[in-house]
Parts: C-alpha cells; structure tokens; sequence
C-alpha cells in the first residue's frame, strides 16, 4: 500500500512539472503541416529557379571605404527606402545609406561621452528614432539618434541583453540569452513605456550559459519573428511567444545537450559530423525564408531556404560560405533584402552582370 501511494505521488508530481513547464515555455509543435524537412527541398542553382521564373530584384551597390566594409554578421534594416548596416564585429557602428547605396551618415558614435555608446550591440528603428543597445549596469541602455545621427537621449532598461526588437506598436522584446546574465526569463515582452507584457523561457541557474550574439528578430508589423543560432525550431511573437515551425535535418538536428552545460562538447561532436545554423529567419503570410549555415571539418556552405507556406514545399541554394556576404535577412513590403558580394551576383543571378563595386543590396520582389 505504501509503494502505491509513493508511485502515485510519484506520477502527480511529474505530472505537475510536466504542466508548469508547458505553462513557462512554447511547446515544440511536431505537427507534420509544422515541420519543414530540408531532405525533402529542391536543390537550385540559382536565384530564377530559387524563386520563380518570374523573377523581379534590384541590386544597390554600397559605397564603402575601409573604414565601414560590410561583412559577414552585420545587421541590414530597411526603413523609408535606406538601408541600416550595424557592424558589432570591427567598428562597432551602425551606418546609413541611401536608395542608390550612398553613404549618408553614422548613426552616434561609439566612445565614453554622454552621448555616446559605449559598446555596440544590437539597434531597433522606429519613427525615424534609431535605438543603439548598448552596455551598462544593472541594466543596459539605449543610445536614441534621429537618422542624422543626432543624439536625442538615453534610456536606461531593465535587462542586459543580447539583442533587442521593436513591433509597429512600439512593444520593446528583449533576449537576454540562455543565463548569459543570470535572467530570469530569457525573453520578455514589454510595452513601450517598460511594463511586463509577457515573459519566456524561464531559465535555471543550473542551464548551460550558451555564447550566442546574432540578432536574433526579424519583424513585419507587430509580427516579431525570434531564432536561435544552435537550435531548429522557429518562433512567432504576437499576443504571446508561440512555434512557428520545425526544421527536420534528419539526424542532423541533436541540439538538445547544448542546454546541459556540455556546449563545448556538444558543438564540438556537431561539428565533426555536420550540422546546420541558423543564421537568420524572416516570415510573411506565404512563405518562410532561412539562411542556414552547413557546419562540418573541411566542408563549410551556406544554404538559402525559401519555404512555400501554401503549397507545403521549399528549395535550397547552396553556396561556399564566402561567396556571399549576408547579414540578416530583411523582408520589408513584400521585398526580401540581403547583402551579396560581386561574386554571389555573378555566380547565382546572372554571369552578363558587369560590377564595378565589391557589396551591394540585393532586392528581390515576393
């Protein structure tokens, strides 16, 4: 009698955790129609035949210097027909072009002034107000500018954070990382005046600090769309923080011990045998469009996945890794923007193409 009212104690407790986790964290949707499996996508050779026969794109080239070289990594943000570049590997800065690709200013500039910032993280853009994430304690801050690059203030939040988003309502969604910090959440939604709106991912002290600073939002409207580099399955903020979709690699997909604090470990096995990250993720009502990187000893490749939300099908471009110099993807009024490289164009879009610049934006219509 007594081992029955043990077990049975036993089974309501796990029952109990199992309820509370759910309650704390969107559950993985494993739903086949949820599920985008890359064995299944079409192998293309270039862009017409990546997207359709129809195809429609316009290429920008960026005017550059060797002080602001776009790179692998940065940050493109496309707001009132200019292009936001922020680079948190070299400068450290974010910088303004034109539609024809002109340099027209910095956005601040980092230092240790009032109206400077200190360390570049990450920027949000909302009614010509651009908002440079900076560090600080207890919280980090914002760095406001106008798109003169004019300073206009700074505003102390309540986290420190990895990157950051802003919805058309103004919503600030804040990614502290996985225990990076020592959070609590790891994110959290808030309105635009900094009261709670929602919070995700509850985190243990005992989870696995992992090493991750992409930006990790792309948004359209109040729609914010969230990833994480190590992991393959994909997020929808809207009224709550929900899956979107799941990708299937086949038996390339084990992410699960990254969160056991064997990250080095765990990497290190992935990268022997292959595996894919994400780097950026971007959706609309009808499609989903992924730039992956293909990890493994002596074989790196970026892979384009545009996913075809209605008819349930999607095609892969492959490419080496240096071939195109891609920060995150950008969808803005049905447009799909990204960074390319002289050679990408040449190689992918069309052979004819006489270039004389090394970078340019690539704008493609959905």
């Amino acid at each position: 009698m007594r081992k029955s009212i043990k077990l049975i104690s036993f089974l309501c407790l796990m029952v109990a955790l199992a309820c509370y986790a759910s309650a704390c964290s969107p559950v993985r949707d494993m739903n086949k129609d949820k599920t985008i499996y890359l064995d299944d996508m079409v192998s293309c050779e270039n862009l017409k035949s990546l997207f359709s026969d129809s195809l429609h794109y316009d290429i920008i080239p960026l005017e550059m210097d060797s002080l602001h070289i776009p790179t692998i990594g940065m940050k493109l943000f496309v707001y009132n027909d200019s292009f936001l570049l922020g680079d948190k590997q070299f400068t450290h800065m974010a910088y303004l072009y034109n539609s024809l690709g002109q340099l027209e200013n910095t956005i601040g500039n980092r230092g240790n002034s009032g109206n400077e910032y200190p360390v570049f993280k990450d920027y949000v853009v909302l009614n010509d107000t651009v908002s440079v994430l900076s560090s600080s304690t207890p919280g980090d801050c914002l760095y406001n500018y106008n798109v003169k690059g004019n300073f206009l203030g700074k505003v102390e939040i309540p986290n420190i954070a990895v990157s950051i988003a802003r919805n058309a309502d103004g919503d600030y969604i804040v990614n502290s990382g996985r225990n990076v910090y020592n959070s609590k959440w790891q994110i959290i939604h808030y309105t635009s005046d900094w009261k709670v709106l929602g919070e995700y991912f509850k985190l243990s002290e005992n989870e696995n600090n992992v090493p991750v600073f992409e930006s990790n939002f792309s948004v359209i409207d109040n729609r914010v769309y969230y990833h994480e580099a190590f992991n393959n399955q994909l997020y929808v903020l809207e009224d709550t923080l929900k899956t979107s979709y799941y990708l299937s690699y086949g038996d390339k997909d084990d992410f699960e011990d990254i969160r056991t604090g064997k990250f080095t470990e765990v990497v290190d096995r992935l990268y022997k045998k292959g595996f894919y990250l994400i780097n950026s993720y971007a959706e609309t009502d009808s499609m989903v469009c992924l730039l992956l990187n293909y990890l493994k000893e002596n074989d790196q490749k970026q892979k384009i996945l545009i996913f075809d939300k209605i008819k349930g099908n999607g095609r892969i471009l492959e490419m080496s890794k240096g071939e195109m110099f891609i920060g995150n993807i950008c969808i803005q009024d049905n447009m799909l923007y990204f960074l390319a490289s002289d050679y990408f164009l040449k190689e992918y879009v069309s052979s004819d193409l006489q270039l004389d610049n090394d970078i340019f934006v690539l704008k493609i219509k959905l």
